[in-house]
């Protein structure tokens, strides 16, 4: 699946400011967003679902009437109650600056500029009424991106041999910025967490050891009465796991104490999410 825009997420995009028109709503008013000019397939090659009207086609050409697709929270920052079709917004720069451009349709939020922060407000145009000396890029989703690279690289070194190099790189070098220091701490993170299960573990069986040698002469007493060793096995570990559930409640407590007052260092996942909590 291929697409075409002149933005690539988290890494080249414009804003422009854009005024609500039409509509009931008092609140009604100016609001910025990243325009993103794209054809029909961006939605469906970055799998953004169409929530109301409908996505370009090819009736949205240059000289037709000026369109755009929005994401819901640019509809909300310009309309409180988010109901955009059929409304108009008026760019303060850009192609259409100035004019009516017509709301068809209403997508999914993305996130556009900081993977960490809220949704991003992104008005979609198409990328048939963009100005002609904007820059495209083109975008291809498949299985293998090592083994697509140097085919697209040559088919698109065809078309126009007097073009400049083509270059071409994966989404996720682009996106790796972004997610760069999330790798960095959990690593980290992950580091000083098995120093921690290391020192716990030594502390458990030094605690275990210790009680253990304090009731050799009562284990030696009982072995004498004629219990056996797997009698003796399971007397120990009982009293282990009672002193284990003890550090474990506590433990459990005292973490889900901090998570209330703490931020949750967990990008999209809560402080009580059962896998991380345990």
């Amino acid at each position: 699946r291929t697409a075409r825009a002149n933005v690539v997420p988290f890494y080249s995009y414009t804003t422009y400011g854009y005024e609500a028109r039409g509509g009931t709503d008092p609140d009604a008013g100016g609001a910025s967003g990243v325009t993103a000019f794209v054809d029909a397939e961006y939605f469906r090659a970055f799998g953004i679902p169409r929530r109301a009207g409908r996505v370009f086609d090819a009736g949205d050409r240059a000289g037709g009437e000026p369109v755009a697709v929005l994401s819901l929270a640019a509809a909300r920052e310009l309309w409180r109650d988010g109901s955009a079709l059929g409304r108009c917004i008026v760019p303060s720069a850009g192609p259409s600056a100035g004019e009516c451009v017509r709301v068809v349709g209403m997508v999914d939020d993305v996130r556009f500029r900081d993977v960490t922060g809220p949704s991003t407000a992104v008005v979609y145009r198409p990328i048939a009424q963009r100005p002609e000396r904007m820059a495209v890029s083109l975008f291809i989703r498949g299985d293998d991106v090592r083994r697509l690279a140097p085919l697209v690289r040559r088919e698109l070194e065809a078309l126009d041999p007097a073009a400049p190099a083509v270059h071409v790189e994966p989404l996720a070098a682009r996106l790796r910025p972004q997610f760069l220091p999330w790798e960095v701490a959990g690593k980290v993170f992950g580091a000083l967490g098995g120093v921690a299960a290391l020192l716990a573990a030594l502390g458990v069986y030094v605690a275990v050891s210790g009680m253990v040698g304090r009731q050799t002469r009562e284990l030696g007493v009982r072995a004498a009465l004629g219990a056996t060793a797997g009698a003796i096995l399971r007397l120990v570990l009982a009293r282990t796991a009672r002193l284990a559930a003890v550090g474990v409640i506590a433990g459990g407590a005292l973490a889900f104490a901090a998570t209330a007052v703490l931020p949750t260092p967990l990008f999209g996942i809560g402080g009580l999410d059962p896998l991380a909590y345990g």
